[in-house]
């Protein structure tokens, strides 16, 4: 059992010295063959990368002018006008979903207050509008009528209402 411990520990050392070492694995045959075009430019690329990362800069050309070595002003204005076009599109989006909603609203509060206003003065000049005109006569006082009802139906709940809040009644 010694032995197999031994054999086990020896395996492990060796996995994480070749780990250390740094030497990849790889598998030669896939089937997967590239282009030497498309590999030269993952390869380009994947350098300038590593040496990004690692702090190294690409050699800088003593002929260039000193316009070269800055970066090109269009592609800086194109990134910017597109992410700040992007955002406008974003603000509009969500005013335009509230715009609806508070406008829905006010006019639903608005045609409330404007159907109880005329319902009030419909009340109050049922006299003079039916002197006006006399065929509305009959419709105005059942309608004087119907809010007198509701007037005193209303007048009994807040007497009753304001017993059992003093304690008056039962």
């Amino acid at each position: 059992a010694l032995d197999i411990l031994r054999e086990e520990a020896a395996i492990e050392a060796a996995a994480r010295l070749k780990d250390a070492q740094g030497t990849v694995e790889t598998q030669t045959d896939l089937g997967l063959e590239q282009t030497p075009a498309v590999q030269n430019k993952q390869d380009t690329g994947t350098n300038e990368r590593t040496a990004r990362m690692r702090g190294i800069h690409a050699p800088v050309d003593k002929n260039a002018s000193p316009g070269d070595m800055l970066p090109d002003i269009e592609e800086i204005n194109s990134s910017l006008r597109a992410s700040s076009v992007d955002e406008e599109n974003t603000e509009d989006e969500e005013t335009a979903d509230e715009k609806p909603r508070r406008s829905g609203f006010r006019m639903g509060f608005s045609l409330v207050i404007l159907l109880a206003v005329i319902a009030l003065l419909a009340y109050i000049y049922a006299p003079l509008i039916a002197e006006k005109m006399p065929a509305s006569q009959p419709y105005l006082e059942s309608y004087v009528d119907m809010v007198n009802g509701l007037r005193s139906w209303l007048d009994q709940l807040m007497k009753s209402a304001t017993a059992k809040i003093s304690g008056d009644g039962s």
